[in-house]
């Protein structure tokens, strides 16, 4: 019995290794500008989002002069690779606000979806997404 334990063991723990490590990566999102959903408001405004495997999602504005950091409390959904259709939800919060940031490539392209409470006004804003790199 401990001899099939073991040998079950050896042979799913490189599995389990493999599955923490994978989403370890940083994926930066350049953005164009985006839609604020709320008001129907097109805005060109270049910006990048880096969400990295560590659970931070950091969006990076005018420059990097102005940059916001969340801490992600949970991810829903498994999108293995960017280049093909998918998505995953990022959930994050930080001692103000909370929300949820949506990453997808659909047949059309890729966006990301911003929705956040908390702060003085709620948003809902739709991101024109230029380029995703894996760092």
């Amino acid at each position: 019995m401990i001899k099939r334990f073991l040998l079950t063991l050896l042979l799913i723990v490189p599995f389990v290794s493999d599955a923490q490590t994978s989403g370890v990566d940083t994926l930066r999102w350049s953005v164009s500008g985006f839609r604020d959903l709320n008001t129907s408001t097109d805005v060109v405004n270049a910006s990048e989002f880096l969400i990295s495997g560590s659970g931070k999602i950091k969006w990076i504005q005018d420059g990097g002069n102005f940059v916001i950091d969340w801490n992600i409390t949970s991810v829903v959904g498994t999108w293995v690779d960017i280049d093909e259709v998918g998505s995953q939800t990022f959930h994050f919060a930080d001692e103000r606000v909370q929300g949820t940031l949506i990453a997808s490539r659909t047949s059309t392209g890729l966006s990301m979806e911003l929705s956040m409470t908390g702060g003085p006004s709620p948003f809902h804003l739709r991101f024109s997404v230029v380029n995703v790199q894996q760092e």
